[in-house]
């Protein structure tokens, strides 16, 4: 079943490739990368062309306007979602990094339950402690750590995943869209958008204010899947699959900065 995969991308010449490079790699194949550029000034859109011109499963699209200056539903997600052609959706940002395995997780987890609308893995946080201790000042959900690494609760085995029912989610839980894959046909069932929620700024007092337009967003898309699907429609696949990399520091700017390896070198398997 194919995988359409997408990257909105910004700026983001110093570390783009990295992602790519983790979408490439991956054990499942049958993909197609989507890579949506918001209008970026820097070298972007010519690396990604590159890996375009090697690659069939990748296409690019630019956007002549940058999103952040427009309304909220020139968000380029719903560039992606348009174009589009996969059995599942899934998305990357462009700093972030995916287990080989996170794809052929998600797929297998997928097919085996057909009520399934939507599955998520844990994410590994890799920030700097300045970033961290700002994040954690304004957010209060629970954190968790290995080393330097940082979790929000529930990530990892042995904490216990996301309690979903018909009622809704606490304004403590979370799920990115970095860490989950939908099914297109329930996605379709919903309006395929990716819209800001309707309660960002009252979420927002409880897990802060950063990018108040698009955070929440990806949490509202679940919701609108269980509400249509039920509880059973979003399942929790145990295991860190994803890392986000803190794209401004030194130390991640570095092309040989590997996440994955940087978590195992600091205990976590």
């Amino acid at each position: 079943m194919l995988v359409s995969v997408i990257m909105r991308t910004f700026n983001r010449a110093c570390v783009v490739s990295r992602a790519i490079h983790s979408v490439l790699a991956q054990t499942y194949e049958d993909f197609e990368l989507l890579v949506v550029d918001d209008a970026s000034t820097d070298e972007t859109v010519s690396i990604v062309q590159s890996y375009a011109e090697h690659d069939s499963r990748i296409s690019v699209f630019t956007r002549s306007k940058n999103s952040r200056k427009q309304r909220p539903q020139a968000e380029p997600m719903n560039d992606g979602l348009r174009r589009c052609r996969g059995a599942y959706i899934t998305h990357l940002d462009d700093d972030n990094v995916w287990h080989p395995d996170f794809l052929k997780v998600a797929v297998r987890a997928l097919e085996q339950n057909e009520k399934m609308a939507v599955c998520y893995s844990d994410t590994c946080n890799h920030l700097s402690p300045t970033r961290l201790l700002k994040y954690i000042s304004v957010d209060n959900r629970q954190f968790s750590f290995v080393g330097n690494l940082c979790f929000v609760a529930p990530h990892l085995s042995r904490f216990e995943p996301l309690k979903i029912n018909a009622t809704g989610f606490s304004y403590n839980d979370y799920i990115d869209t970095n860490e989950m894959v939908l099914r297109a046909e329930a996605m379709g069932k919903v309006g395929n958008r990716w819209i800001p929620h309707p309660k960002a700024q009252e979420i927002s007092r409880s897990q802060g204010k950063e990018f108040l337009y698009r955070t929440h967003a990806d949490m509202y898309l679940v919701e609108r899947l269980v509400a249509k699907f039920g509880p059973q429609a979003c399942q929790y696949v145990p295991g860190v699959l994803c890392h986000h990399v803190e794209h401004t520091h030194p130390r991640h700017l570095d092309p040989d900065f590997d996440p994955i390896l940087d978590a195992r070198a600091q205990g976590l398997e």
